[in-house]
């Protein structure tokens, strides 16, 4: 029996070419679907188990300062201490509000308490501002 020359390097030297041919289809077979099947698993357009899957949500509180108000958007940015038990530190970054009239009377500069809801579902983590007072 002839012995395949190239592939001897991942086959082994006894590899014969009808065994090599086999091995080489299963490989580009596995290096083309399965990378397909992953992307169909992620890319559930509401058909599949994971668009029936609940979102798991949690709220968590915070101190921060406002910076910017954005009423035409329901918006607000907010330099904010540290979140830790999602991994945020303290930064400055938008929220929109769930509720607009949460932003009513607001004042750059304002101290305030924030609560954000953390809502973790088959699309990924969110996050939205659904409490705001002033201090």
């Amino acid at each position: 029996m002839k012995r395949c020359i190239l592939p001897s390097f991942i086959f082994g030297q006894s590899a014969t070419r009808k065994g090599s041919a086999l091995l080489a289809a299963l490989f580009l077979v596995t290096i083309v679907l399965v990378p397909g099947l992953a992307w169909a698993q992620h890319h559930d357009h509401g058909g599949g188990a994971a668009a029936a899957a609940p979102a798991e949500s949690r709220v968590y509180s915070t101190d921060g300062q406002v910076v910017e108000i954005d009423l035409a958007n329901d918006r607000v940015v907010v330099n904010h201490g540290a979140i830790p038990q999602v991994g945020w530190e303290a930064m400055t970054m938008g929220f929109t509000a769930e509720d607009p009239s949460l932003l009513e009377g607001l004042a750059v500069g304002d101290k305030v308490r924030l609560d954000i809801r953390f809502d973790v579902g088959p699309a990924g983590p969110s996050y939205a501002l659904v409490d705001l007072e002033k201090m």
